[in-house]
């Protein structure tokens, strides 16, 4: 569908570097799951990787904010903005990047945890045992200043809602968030006033709270808004880099 389908419908605006990478990716991720399956990548071997890997972007961050707080030159900085000093992005180009690996490191390292313990991670029983790892994950969260990682922590919280108790979890999350807004912390504030926005389908919104947040999101709910089943693109698409060129439309 991805080679076929721009080529037959907008032969205009096909590019084969842009379908064929994206088919290379695709043969990369099916090879890697079939070498993966036949090794002997061990569980506990895994979780160790996972853990340097965290261990490293913490330790980068903070080498980094020492570096701040020392007014030296900034270890492997990369978009930073002397506005917001304290926004740091550690082992990846924005802090956002780093927000989303690290979530996706520690919800994987939880998982197989739970497959060696045989039952949920239980965090008031295991949380001792994994300190280390808890601190790395929840300072970098806490400290890079980004307000995807705020959000990506609360998704994350929600591996830990009972099925039985989800209603009084879920306010009590919620309330631990309202607390924290109330702290002026303004990449939380933002990332939950953006999170009511998307919640309304608010684009202007979005653009107004957060604009790279906006650029993540608006592209995909203006798509949602303006899909028409009735018509061929809505099945099929608009051609490679029809939202690139119209984002110019949505976001000024």
């Amino acid at each position: 569908s991805i080679i076929l389908f721009p080529y037959i419908y907008h032969t205009d605006t096909m590019r084969w570097s842009t379908v064929l990478f994206t088919g290379m990716f695709c043969f990369t991720f099916m090879t890697y799951t079939r070498i993966l399956r036949g090794s002997s990548l061990s569980i506990s071997r895994y979780q160790l990787i996972i853990k340097y890997l965290i261990y490293a972007y913490t330790i980068v961050l903070i080498i980094q904010q020492i570096c701040v707080l020392t007014e030296i030159p900034i270890f492997n900085v990369s978009n930073y903005n002397s506005l917001n000093p304290w926004k740091l992005n550690s082992l990846t180009s924005e802090p956002s990047h780093s927000a989303v690996y690290i979530s996706v490191l520690m919800y994987s390292f939880i998982i197989t945890r739970e497959s060696q313990l045989k039952q949920n991670y239980n965090l008031i029983k295991h949380f001792s045992h994994d300190a280390l790892i808890w601190f790395c994950f929840l300072w970098t969260m806490l400290t890079m200043i980004s307000g995807t990682a705020y959000v990506y922590l609360f998704i994350f919280s929600l591996k830990f809602i009972s099925r039985k108790k989800i209603i009084s979890s879920l306010i009590l999350v919620f309330l631990i968030f309202i607390i924290l807004s109330k702290f002026n912390i303004n990449p939380l504030n933002r990332a939950i006033d953006t999170t009511f926005a998307v919640a309304k389908f608010d684009t202007k919104e979005i653009i107004k709270i957060d604009r790279n947040a906006a650029y993540r999101i608006v592209p995909s709910l203006v798509a949602f808004k303006t899909i028409d089943l009735g018509t061929i693109d809505g099945w099929f698409g608009k051609g490679v880099d029809y939202m690139k060129y119209d984002l110019i439309n949505q976001i000024p």
